[in-house]
């Protein structure tokens, strides 16, 4: 970032260089001298899954991972929340969030027996607590009966 300096000077004065001068805002300099400068996206993180639709039976599970791309300065801890579900269709493993070190989380969903049939969109949900950092993604779901 250019920074751009103001300097007055009497007519007929001199300016001498080995004087330091100050910029017309100073505050802005010494921000940015004493402390790096975040990018947006250094701070920040992208969820990935691994379709943009899938199917899954009655009765079946569907394991798949949500995946984490950090940016730089991005090390916190990332809650996994899957919303609009269908009736009859459960995440049944503990794994819902992403570690600090890992990158990604593998999550297990149970479509039960009797779960409803069709097609649905599945928003997924990644919140930091220490940040309040909220990324989303989302993916098809469709829900068929099971081969005769």
């Amino acid at each position: 970032m250019p920074a751009f300096f103001v300097v007055l000077a009497k007519v007929g004065e001199r300016l001498r260089a080995d004087v330091p001068r100050k910029p017309a805002n100073s505050f802005l300099e010494e921000t940015l001298a004493n402390k790096p400068v975040l990018d947006e996206a250094d701070n920040s993180y992208r969820l990935s899954l691994p379709f943009q639709a899938v199917t899954v039976k009655q009765g079946d599970n569907l394991n798949f991972a949500v995946g984490i791309s950090r940016g730089q300065n991005f090390s916190d801890e990332v809650a996994i929340k899957l919303e609009g579900l269908p009736s009859g269709v459960s995440q049944v493993n503990d794994r819902s969030s992403i570690e600090r070190d890992k990158s990604d989380s593998q999550l297990v969903l149970k479509a039960a027996d009797d779960a409803a049939l069709g097609e649905f969109t599945v928003k997924v949900t990644g919140h930091t607590t220490s940040s309040e950092v909220d990324a989303t993604d989302e993916f098809k779901l469709t829900v068929t009966s099971p081969s005769p």
